[in-house]
């Protein structure tokens, strides 16, 4: 399912962007959800540096926040 191979393939790209209608003065929240250990945030650190550089993923500009899950490999690592 996440093949190194496949991973450096991307989807095909359309003409247009979509957007998200957000409610107007809906109020974002702009703290944590929870806190990571210091081995899930170097270990995410590592995944975004490893995808911006291989343009995987694209930096953005957001004052929101992502629920990040870290699911652990058969030997037991992150």
């Amino acid at each position: 399912m996440f093949d190194k191979q496949c991973s450096k393939l991307l989807l095909r790209h359309y003409p247009y962007d979509l957007s998200i209608q957000t409610k107007k003065r809906a109020i974002l929240f702009l703290e944590p959800i929870y806190s990571l250990l210091v081995l899930e945030l170097q270990t995410l650190k590592e995944f975004l540096d490893e995808n911006l550089k291989t343009g995987i993923i694209c930096s953005l500009q957001f004052s929101g926040s992502a629920l990040v899950l870290f699911v652990k490999k058969k030997n037991r690592a992150l």
